[in-house]
């Protein structure tokens, strides 16, 4: 699922969509779940744009160097989660390819899942004949009103689970402070293709003002299973097949922008595993062509350096900084906790994708960038807890990194 709006993550959502956003400097999220399930053997895969979609498209194409069959479903109007779904099926079966059952991650979670986790995952699924087996993740009891939480069946309230937990999903409360259980939704679905073109019919415009929306895994499809939702009661016959599996392993939504920087420090310190494509040194990674004297500049290791970058004597670059392609920091600069991007072009009013005035990157002299999201530019003062988007005319937009636009959500 690769289509959300990605609003919180604006303005420099407007460059790239969210599962498009780099990991270690050239990574986009959503390559973690293709190389995962190509090297599982599953090559046959669908996603769904609409935000930025050449940003997705233009790094995979076909899948075929992926070693993946890549089929894209373009959604002008986004149908939610469901809709995205059952459109992405309907695409793979018009090439005829007619899965029983399907997996569905969402672009935007980073985790270290590994493949036996997962294939524990399908084999529980179909021995306890699930219609929808969702990922659980724990997340600290002070933040559950933040997700969607869920009770297991022979889980008491405030009570654990070991990892490799398998069970009937009781109960689902979405956002709910006071829920019983910190066992989150993790966003990556496993169901069967029956379960879901059973609910086409029923499939709505994804508008929260509707008096009976159905596009929503989560709002909708989960609370009509455990009984929670009237207009979806048909669902109710299937409370005996939702199920939840709880793996064990780390989990991130990227749905902030703080998100993005926590990731990239967990991948910098090698808790999420995957091969950062750049030459490995004691301090860090480092690409080619880069002008440095390691003797006049101090690393403050895990750091990320990539191609063609020029770090000038007094820098102090690191910890956890990910310094994209084509970067320059001066004299005296110092960045810390940060992710500076190497050169994406934007897209124009119809989409395409352009090169607009953000090739220059640079870190003036004694300038500090420090917890700092930097698309671009020359950054002439301090930058401190904000991203950095350029504009069309080459000015530079500074917003907090907490700074969320007024629009809503559906």
């Amino acid at each position: 699922m690769a289509a959300g709006l990605g609003k919180r993550l604006e303005p420099i959502s407007d460059l790239l969509a969210k599962p498009a956003f780099p990991l270690a400097g050239r990574t986009p999220i959503v390559e973690l779940w293709v190389r995962k399930f190509a090297d599982a053997g599953l090559g046959e895969l669908a996603m769904n744009l609409h935000r930025v979609p050449q940003s997705i498209r233009g790094h995979f194409g076909d899948g075929e160097r992926f070693l993946a069959a890549i089929t894209y479903v373009d959604e002008r109007t986004p149908t939610g989660t469901l809709g995205g779904a059952i459109k992405m099926i309907r695409a793979l079966q018009q090439k005829g390819f007619s899965p029983s059952r399907v997996f569905i991650p969402s672009g935007d979670i980073v985790s270290n899942v590994e493949l036996h986790q997962l294939e524990m995952m399908m084999d529980c699924h179909a021995r306890h004949g699930a219609a929808v087996t969702m990922m659980l993740a724990p997340v600290p009891w002070d933040r559950r009103g933040d997700f969607g939480t869920v009770v297991l069946d022979g889980v008491a309230a405030g009570q654990s689970v070991p990892s490799g937990t398998y069970a009937r999903v009781l109960d689902f409360r979405e956002k709910d402070p006071q829920s019983p259980s910190n066992l989150n939704n993790a966003s990556n679905y496993l169901v069967e293709t029956s379960f879901l073109l059973e609910l086409e019919p029923y499939l709505t415009a994804a508008n929260p003002d509707l008096d009976s929306p159905c596009y929503d895994f989560a709002k909708h499809v989960f609370m009509g299973m455990t009984g929670q939702a009237s207009h979806l009661g048909f669902l109710k016959r299937y409370s005996d097949a939702l199920f939840g599996f709880e793996p064990g392993a780390l989990w991130f939504d990227v749905g902030h922008k703080r998100d993005y920087l926590e990731v990239n420090k967990a991948v910098l310190n090698r808790r999420i595993p995957f091969d950062i494509p750049y030459k490995q040194y004691p301090w860090g990674w480092m690409g080619e062509q880069v002008e440095m004297d390691l003797n006049r500049v101090t690393i403050r290791p895990p750091v990320v350096i990539g191609d063609n970058c020029t770090i000038l004597p007094g820098a102090v670059i690191g910890p956890n900084v990910v310094l994209g392609d084509g970067w320059t920091c001066h004299k005296r600069a110092r960045i810390k906790d940060a992710v500076l991007w190497r050169h994406h072009p934007y897209p124009d009013s119809k989409g395409d994708l352009t090169p607009r005035l953000n090739r220059i990157r640079e870190v003036g002299e004694g300038v500090t960038v420090d917890t700092a999201i930097v698309v671009g530019g020359v950054i002439s003062q301090d930058v401190k807890g904000e991203t950095v988007d350029v504009l069309p005319d080459g000015r530079l937009n500074l917003r907090s990194l907490d700074w969320l636009p007024t629009s809503v959500r559906a």
